[in-house]
């Protein structure tokens, strides 16, 4: 197994993958040798079920791994070398049991207690952020989905074959639960909004900005929309903030499922939201703010019809500012057009192709 480093993240985030990949792959297997080994029907069946819910882990790294060697995957890690080294430590960890060829499902507490091992080292807490962007950037089987259940499972049948052995015994499983939950709870507080179930905005900036530099390398025009609810405080002070609060979850709903799966929409702030869409045809970001304004239109809310109002910014990344430069500048630009948008009389979309204006200038 590869120790080499990297001094590029995107290169760091890879190699993050490719050994996560690789720590399920060894789960998979161990567990379908503990089912082939098993003493009984039950335990046969449930290491099976074990090594099936790897495979399908093994199946969601393979992907992740596609996208991340085609720098498609967005480096969302602060530190990703820490990540890195961590995973490092657990893969190295994962070989002592994958090379002990003495362990089978036969012995039942060795099999559990080398099972808990290789669940305790697949539970990095810095991959769940990770989980959480893939279901923006890739929707589809994601362990994120099911390993509560997966490890609930596991849980108690480790406490029902080895739980009665010591009370220590029993504390593990409850450790590993609780690590889980406190895992989800940490990735969802740092990149995700509760109520609305996206992206917040330092989940937004970090996935946008490796996809903004892809565009840009790519020479892919990029479009930024702005949305902000029209009379939200109306809202609030007519019907209560309960309602203020579905009309937000709703809308979001709503914002996520009229864009492509590869377009990020993130909740900006308060009642504002925000959309970043990556490789997009010329022109197309006005169209993509009329749709969003006429689905929110469509919906049926508890306050009645709502409507919102867009500022659209739309470029072809070039030159030698940084991704984060020009992405605030988009930024600004959609900004300034929801600025019209509201003033101009709401529930409508205005947008700004930055590049044909700085043509223009250059011919002035």
């Amino acid at each position: 197994m590869s120790n080499e480093q990297t001094n590029n993240p995107q290169d760091t985030l890879t190699q993050i993958v490719r050994l996560s990949l690789e720590l399920d792959i060894k789960a998979c297997a161990l567990y379908g040798k503990f089912a082939s080994t098993a003493p009984s029907a039950d335990l046969r069946d449930f290491w099976a079920k074990m090594s099936k819910e790897e495979a399908s882990h093994v199946r969601f790294w393979k992907k992740t791994l596609l996208l991340a060697e085609k720098g498609q995957l967005p480096q969302i890690f602060d530190i990703p070398e820490n990540i890195r080294r961590e995973i490092q430590y657990a893969a190295d960890k994962s070989d002592e049991l994958i090379s002990n060829d003495s362990l089978s499902g036969a012995n039942i507490e060795e099999s559990f207690l080398a099972a808990f091992r290789m669940e305790f080292y697949n539970l990095h807490q810095g991959l769940a952020p990770l989980f959480s962007v893939m279901t923006i950037v890739a929707p589809g089987e994601n362990p994120d989905d099911s390993y509560s259940e997966h490890l609930n499972r596991f849980v108690g049948m480790f406490s029902l074959h080895c739980g009665g052995k010591s009370p220590g015994m029993q504390l593990m499983g409850e450790v590993i639960q609780r690590l889980w939950q406190d895992n989800r709870f940490l990735s969802r507080q740092c990149y995700m909004d509760d109520l609305s179930g996206l992206l917040n905005r330092r989940g937004f900036f970090n996935a946008a900005l490796p996809l903004f530099e892809l565009a840009k390398r790519n020479a892919r025009a990029v479009g930024v929309i702005l949305a902000d609810i029209d009379d939200f405080k109306k809202i609030n002070d007519t019907f209560g903030h309960q309602v203020g609060d579905e009309v937000i979850t709703a809308l979001s709903s709503t914002l996520k499922s009229s864009v492509r799966n590869s377009d990020l929409v993130a909740r900006y702030g308060g009642e504002e939201f925000i959309v970043f869409c990556p490789e997009i045809e010329k022109g197309a970001s006005q169209s993509v703010a009329e749709k969003l304004r006429f689905a929110v239109h469509e919906m049926q809310t508890n306050a009645g019809t709502i409507s919102i109002s867009l500022g659209a910014a739309e470029s072809l990344p070039s030159g030698n500012d940084s991704a984060a430069e020009l992405l605030a500048c988009m930024i600004k630009a959609a900004d300034d057009c929801l600025y019209q948008a509201k003033r101009s009389g709401k529930n409508r979309a205005i947008c700004r192709l930055l590049n044909e204006e700085e043509s223009d200038d250059k011919k002035q």
